[in-house]
C-alpha cells in the first residue's frame, strides 16, 4: 500500500468546502454536538496541504458519538475504529483515490478562565 501523502498548493475554495460540509453536518447532528471547527492544514490560508478537509466535532460526552456516527454515515462518511486513540472517533468520506473529508469527534473540554 502506498502511504505517501500528496501535498497541493492552497486552494481558495477549501473554506467554502468546509462551510458547505459544516451546513450538512449541522443539519444531521447539530442537535447532538457542542461545536464544529475546520482544522488542519486546509484551514490555514496559503499553506500547502493534503487536499482533504479536516473537521473536528465536539460533543459533551463521547457516548453521544455513536449516534453521531450513525447519522454521519447517511452523509457518506465511514467510521474507522482507532483502538490506539480512544479519546476520538474518526470518520472519512470519499474513496481512497478521492478522499474529500475527515471528521474527528472528540469530547468538548470547555473553556478555562
Amino acid at each position: 500500500m502506498d502511504r505517501r501523502i500528496k501535498l497541493v498548493d492552497y486552494n481558495a475554495l477549501w473554506p467554502e468546502m468546509y462551510r458547505e460540509e459544516k451546513r450538512r453536518i449541522m443539519e444531521k447532528v447539530g442537535h447532538l454536538i457542542v461545536d464544529v471547527e475546520h482544522i488542519g492544514s486546509t484551514a490555514i490560508p496559503g499553506m500547502k496541504a493534503k487536499p482533504i478537509i479536516d473537521i473536528m466535532i465536539a460533543v459533551k460526552d463521547l457516548n453521544i458519538a455513536d449516534e453521531c456516527i450513525t447519522l454521519l454515515q447517511e452523509l457518506g462518511y465511514e467510521y474507522v475504529p482507532e483502538p490506539d486513540f480512544p479519546e476520538r472517533c474518526f470518520m472519512r468520506k470519499g474513496s481512497p483515490e478521492n478522499r474529500t473529508h475527515h471528521i474527528s469527534i472528540v469530547k468538548h473540554m470547555g473553556h478555562s478562565g
